[in-house]
Order: C-alpha cells, then sequence, then structure tokens
C-alpha cells in the first residue's frame, strides 16, 4: 500500500501537457515572427511543399504511436500510468514518437505558413520537452519498469 506518492502508481507526474509546450512555442514564434521578420530562406512553393510533407509524416508516426499504444492496452495520457512497456513498432525506432510526430507538425506548418522564429525556437522546445516532460517520464518507466526500460533506452534513441 502507498501513500499516493508512489510515482509508479501515479503516473510520471507530469503537469503541462506536451501540446501546450508546442502550442505556447509557436504562439510566441508567431508573435516574434510580426514583431521582428525575419524573411522567408524557402521559396514559397517548396516551403508549401515541404511544410505538407512534414505534416503527412507527422500524422503517419502519430498513427502507428497510437495504434501501438492502443495494440498494447496502455494509456497516451502523461498524467496516467502506464501498464505496459511498448518496444516495438515504432516504438522500435524511437522511444517518443508522439512527440516526434507533434515537433514534425509544428516544424511542418511553420515551413508551409513561412513562420521561421517558430523554427528558430524549435531547440528550446526540445529542451523543454526533454526537461520538463521526458525526464520525468522516464524516471517513472525506470522506476515501473527497471531493467527492461533501462536496456530498451540502450537500443532505441529518444528521438530519432
Amino acid at each position: 500500500m502507498t501513500d499516493g506518492t508512489d510515482s509508479r502508481r501515479d503516473g510520471p507526474g507530469v503537469k503541462l501537457p506536451p501540446p501546450f509546450l508546442y502550442l505556447t512555442s509557436f504562439l510566441v514564434g508567431i508573435a516574434l515572427q510580426h514583431a521582428l521578420p525575419i524573411p522567408a530562406p524557402l521559396p514559397l512553393p517548396l516551403g508549401r511543399f515541404l511544410g505538407w510533407l512534414l505534416a503527412v509524416v507527422s500524422l503517419v508516426v502519430a498513427a502507428l504511436g497510437v495504434g501501438s499504444l492502443r495494440a498494447a492496452g496502455t494509456t497516451i495520457r502523461t498524467d496516467k500510468p502506464a501498464s505496459m512497456l511498448v518496444t516495438v513498432g515504432i516504438f522500435g525506432r524511437t522511444r517518443n514518437p508522439l512527440y516526434l510526430s507533434l515537433l514534425l507538425l509544428y516544424a511542418g506548418i511553420s515551413v508551409f505558413l513561412n513562420l521561421w522564429w517558430p523554427v528558430v525556437l524549435l531547440p528550446l522546445l526540445v529542451l523543454a520537452m526533454n526537461r520538463f516532460v521526458i525526464a520525468k517520464e522516464e524516471a517513472y518507466l525506470v522506476g515501473e519498469f527497471g531493467a527492461a526500460y533501462r536496456e530498451y533506452t540502450q537500443r532505441v534513441r529518444r528521438w530519432m
């Protein structure tokens, strides 16, 4: 029996939903783009094509990730405990396919709309995700799945 503070029972303890971090970064990027415009480095047709391509790849990655989690019978929510360690399918290529899909969508929309400040902010967004979301999730997963998760982290990269 636990006192309610056991992260294995309560989940990883991520307070901010990851889409909120992506959206906040994107909105800050839009504001910066309006205040201090960065000229588009790509011709508009190429930017539009690359933006669509990134968005489509994002949707495929997200669908594969959600499908793998559902097939395993575990949650996609960061505020709920995982019931299973998923290491197959797209999770055999990246430990965070849903965050990767959000990153690809973020980049795709930015390029499509010729908004380059969000692209400039992308490394800071990745750092924030690593520190405030993924680090908590990884600590939780080590506590929950132990050696199996540690071995998985040695085999599969965090992002790609």
